[in-house]
């Protein structure tokens, strides 16, 4: 969550210079994971250990440090449409499917096999003519399309539909505002 979040961040047309991995894993996860309504987390002296914690705790750490004035959550694929092609990028928190875990040879993810959990990723492009989303995934380069991949309009209605959610920062800023 924190890396999906911290990729907004970096993300134009407000790209926030100074998030790192380390911003995003210390300021932003660990942060949310000590408000969000679960015990323990992944940060140091944390009991029980767990990864994970919700959109909205992070969503709520970044407010807080300063990084935009407001959000405002899509409620279906075809707000999340209107408001990546409006606004730019969503950060999502979606069930994560086996089918999920490598891109297809055209870059596509696909909701197949069983679920596997959840997963915080960017969507950061709209393409209406080709009917799909460009998701930034936060494993690295090497992952996907130099750490990108699509998915289809229907799929996504898929995933949004099984209690996806999708944010969108408002009146965001290049430096954390006190």
């Amino acid at each position: 969550m924190g890396f999906g979040i911290g990729h907004e961040l970096i993300a134009r047309p407000a790209e926030a210079k100074t998030v790192d991995y380390s911003y995003a894993r210390q300021q932003i996860y660990w942060e949310a994971q000590r408000i969000d309504p679960w015990a323990g987390g992944a940060y140091p002296g944390a009991s029980p250990f767990y990864e994970g914690t919700s959109v909205l705790a992070g969503v709520k750490v970044a407010r807080r440090l300063g990084w935009f004035e407001s959000y405002r959550w899509a409620f279906g694929l075809e707000d999340l449409m209107m408001g990546v092609g409006y606004n730019g990028p969503a950060v999502l928190g979606l069930a994560w499917f086996e089918g999920m875990f490598w891109p297809d040879s055209d870059g596509y993810i696909h909701p197949t096999g069983r679920c596997v959990g959840g997963h915080c990723i960017l969507c950061r492009a709209v393409n209406v003519k080709a009917r799909r989303f460009t998701l930034r995934n936060s494993w690295g380069k090497g992952w996907g399309m130099d750490g990108d991949c699509y998915v289809t309009f229907e799929e996504m209605d898929t995933l949004l539909r099984q209690r996806g959610e999708a944010v969108f920062f408002l009146k965001r800023h290049r430096k954390a505002q006190p």
